[in-house]
């Protein structure tokens, strides 16, 4: 009897406690408090796909297709690896790295630096005056659709981001049009019941 009595007190410890953490668990910075780790700057509408350190992508895709966080890579007749001395990752000519997108909005490249700036961004030669190369494009009705950054040299990439455009505002009508009751330059029939 004693001993059941001692196991029934130690549940009701055990659940005052376990109810205690739980609730310290939803206090707003508590120890417990779940935490969201998202890139700086980045929310619904902004993805970066990370190939400067090794927390990113830390891997080699070479003579073979791949995938990296929702990116399609295609080094079949290429190489896509992670270089922990250049704090990016080496981009072989030939190599495809597709991004997905759902509307439109910008794509923008981080490379190591301007001399390693050897791709086209759905079919557009990136240009060598900067690190960063941002490309406009219209985007898809909803439907996944991919944009094509295709490395043509020797490359070096830190990072990739698609950023969506804001909802676009249906503009109102330029000139409504407006009917005029008051004159008989506007509606100047009768109409009546017979």
């Amino acid at each position: 009897m004693l001993k059941e009595r001692r196991f029934v007190n130690m549940k009701r410890v055990l659940a005052v406690l376990l109810t205690l953490v739980m609730c310290l668990g939803l206090l707003p910075g508590s120890f417990f408090e779940a935490v969201v780790v998202k890139a700086e700057g980045e929310n619904e509408n902004t993805k970066t796909w990370d190939f400067s350190s090794g927390d990113g992508y830390n891997t080699t895709i070479q003579s073979t297709e791949g995938e990296y966080d929702g990116l399609k890579i295609d080094a079949t007749s290429g190489k896509l690896a992670y270089n922990s001395g250049a704090g990016a990752a080496q981009f072989n000519a030939n190599t495809v790295i597709s991004v997905p997108v759902t509307k439109g909005g910008t794509i923008t490249v981080v490379a190591h630096s301007a001399p390693y700036i050897n791709y086209t961004i759905d079919g557009q030669a990136a240009t060598l005056e900067t690190e960063t190369v941002t490309y406009t494009y219209s985007g898809s009705n909803g439907e996944t659709e991919y944009i094509d950054i295709v490395s043509t040299g020797e490359a070096y990439i830190k990072s990739i981001t698609r950023t969506y455009s804001e909802e676009s505002v249906e503009p109102e009508e330029e000139n409504p049009k407006t009917w005029d009751f008051s004159s008989g330059d506007g509606y100047n029939t009768t109409i009546q019941s017979t």
